[in-house]
């Protein structure tokens, strides 16, 4: 059962470096599950009973927490008025390059 720690174990440190850099909210519930079901395997509980519990403990997680999450993880449009200009015709005045400088 040594073996099934240590897979849960990984899987968390996997799932939280994962979160760490795409900051979407979602990684982070898979190793919270991970987590919990690494405390399953430390206590023997069979190892297909382990999946479930991982399972069931990330589909709680993400029903329950998602909305919250995504509600506090909006990002701000910033109005710019740019769609104004869409259609309307515009004079340059310098020389237009396709070179990047």
């Amino acid at each position: 059962m040594i073996q099934a720690i240590i897979f849960w174990g990984i899987a968390f440190i996997v799932l939280t470096i994962a979160e760490l850099m795409t900051v979407q909210m979602v990684s982070i519930w898979l190793a919270i599950s991970a987590l919990i079901t690494m405390f399953f395997a430390i206590l023997n509980v069979e190892f297909w009973q382990q999946i479930l519990v991982f399972v069931i403990i990330s589909v709680v997680l993400l029903i329950a927490t998602r909305p919250l999450a995504k509600k506090f993880n909006t990002t701000r449009k910033v109005a710019t008025n740019a769609e104004l200009d869409i259609g309307k015709n515009a004079i340059v005045i310098e020389e237009i390059d396709s070179k990047l400088t």
